[in-house]
């Protein structure tokens, strides 16, 4: 997805709102324990997310916690680009 594109700027919004404290805490990223964010590179764009010190196992939990809830967003919201590049089902 190009990094100046309605889809990438929706998903960093998304991202980035998972660091939100209203959200109950087995779908947020606690700011202190890690990061996450969208890295566009070369035309690509990247899921990072970044764990502070002593908390790895943290990170790896939220990240696949994070990818999960990406794939849900993009087949909710953009279904085209997951038809597209994940061949997901069109009904």
């Amino acid at each position: 997805m190009p990094a100046r594109s309605p889809l990438y700027r929706d998903l960093d919004g998304f991202v980035a709102g998972r660091a939100d404290p209203k959200l109950p805490d087995h779908r947020r990223v606690d700011r202190r324990r890690a990061r996450a964010r969208l890295v566009p590179r070369r035309g690509e764009v990247s899921l990072e997310l970044v764990a502070t010190r002593n908390h790895h196992e943290y990170g790896v939990q939220k990240l696949v916690n994070l990818v999960h809830e990406v794939f849900l967003h993009l087949h909710a919201y953009h279904p085209e680009y997951m038809w597209e590049h994940f061949d997901a089902p069109q009904e």
